[in-house]
């Protein structure tokens, strides 16, 4: 699911040439909104559930699993304690729900859930699909928008971004937590 329809449909491109077609339905939809007349065995989510926040998001779907069920979902968390002045300002005020680890496996077990594994993502989960394609449309917008100081603000902040990580990946990452109905 996702709110913007072109993402979608790149998707079911991708679904119908690799023949899941009659497997996958896809739903334009908001994570906040969820609506199904059916329970799931697994929700997966990467990258996403800080919209909704984490024990927030983690509470919404719980309604949305059978007994039993799963859910996959990676979460920016701190990695380390005492984290850098810079980083620590940067990610207050990007995402001030941002807890370390420990904090959110007690976060997963309040909503009801039971603990099966966690990992830290490594770095090139970042950089290769992430932050390398990221820095190279920046290149290419500040060019086209040269005399656009909006959008050069914007692509500043994006900027901005990629350095925190390139700065102190140290002290954050994505958590691949898994979890289940208790």
């Amino acid at each position: 699911m996702d709110t913007h329809q072109p993402f979608l449909d790149e998707l079911a491109g991708k679904i119908s040439q690799n023949g899941f077609a009659e497997r996958i339905r896809l739903q334009n939809m908001s994570m906040a909104e969820l609506s199904f007349p059916e329970q799931f065995d697994v929700l997966w989510s990467e990258g996403a559930i800080y919209t909704m926040g984490f024990e927030e998001g983690l509470r919404a779907w719980r309604p949305l699993l059978k007994p039993g069920g799963y859910v996959a979902v990676t979460e920016i968390s701190w990695l380390a304690p005492a984290a850098p002045i810079p980083v620590h300002s940067y990610w207050s005020a990007e995402y001030p729900g941002m807890r370390n680890i420990w904090e959110n496996l007690l976060c997963l077990r309040r909503a009801g859930y039971g603990e099966i594994g966690h990992f830290t993502l490594p770095e090139s989960a970042w950089w290769e699909p992430y932050y390398g394609p990221m820095e190279a449309r920046i290149a290419q917008l500040r060019t086209k928008y040269l005399g656009n100081p909006a959008a050069q603000t914007l692509l500043d902040a994006q900027a901005k971004e990629v350095e925190m990580y390139r700065k102190y990946s140290a002290w954050y990452g994505y958590e691949f937590y898994v979890m289940q109905v208790m």
